[in-house]
């Protein structure tokens, strides 16, 4: 979190943008990249998405890829949650369950 905040003058600490921080997965690759990474998906998978949020690429990319993963990997799970893109941060109580939920299974 070091890059992804600031300092600011009365001392108070300051989220920031760093595009360093920013999954590859979703940013800087092309279509073609994202259907490799998905075709060699082998691990268990929880996509968390809030109902509210973009897609940054259009729809049908987004599903395109997201069916090679649900192919590809160990065990799959896709929650479209109510919220903003910040769910996770705005509302941890609806999130948390759902990440337990997919541990506990996955753990088993």
């Amino acid at each position: 979190m070091k890059r992804g905040t600031v300092r600011t003058k009365n001392g108070l600490v300051k989220l920031i943008r760093d595009p360093r921080l920013k999954g590859d997965m979703i940013y800087g690759t092309t279509q073609k990249d994202n259907l490799q990474i998905a075709e060699n998906i082998k691990c268990n998978i929880l996509l968390i998405k809030a109902n509210e949020s973009t897609y940054f690429e259009r729809k049908e990319k987004f599903y395109e890829v997201l069916d090679i993963i649900k192919s590809k990997a160990k065990y799959f799970e896709y929650q479209k949650l109510p919220g903003t893109h910040h769910l996770h941060l705005n509302t941890p109580e609806i999130v948390a369950p759902v990440i337990t939920s997919f541990l506990e299974k996955v753990d088993s």
